[in-house]
């Protein structure tokens, strides 16, 4: 048999409406690390967000199949970004994965011990990306798993 291509083909995607790559959402307040990541997953259509309320309004007009979310941003963070997408009710608060510099604050020790939304810390290498990316999209949601445990 012939081994499946390692990255996307260019020029083969048939026309129309179907999408060549899973969509990844990235929310970090750092421009740099949103670029990296971005980078990093140039496998998928990756959108950065710069700010938990620009991923909402991102959310709420489309949809993404992983969302890379900092915890820790000034005003509405990524604790506020699941909250309010768990209200929303579509379930994108399912795909969530948290990236954190490993300080925890009293409220978010207290969310993290009710979800079991997937979390890495920084700084963490491109494979523990890779790995944390492709079990959200093989599991189609974030929830259930903890990295780094």
């Amino acid at each position: 048999g012939q081994p499946a291509p390692s990255g996307p083909e260019m020029g083969t995607a048939a026309p129309g409406p179907a999408r060549a790559a899973p969509r990844v959402l990235v929310v970090d307040d750092e421009p740099a690390v949103g670029e990296i990541l971005a980078k990093a997953l140039d496998a998928y259509e990756v959108t950065v967000a710069q700010s938990g309320a620009n991923a909402r309004a991102l959310c709420a007009s489309g949809s993404f199949d992983v969302i890379l979310c900092d915890v820790s941003m000034p005003g509405f963070d990524g604790i506020d970004l699941w909250e309010a997408l768990r209200a929303d009710g579509r379930g994108l608060e399912e795909r969530m994965a948290f990236m954190t510099g490993g300080t925890f604050t009293p409220r978010a020790r207290e969310f993290f011990a009710r979800v079991s939304n997937r979390c890495i810390d920084k700084p963490f290498g491109l494979s523990s990306l890779e790995e944390l990316v492709a079990a959200v999209l093989r599991d189609g949601r974030a929830t259930g798993f903890r990295a780094n445990e």
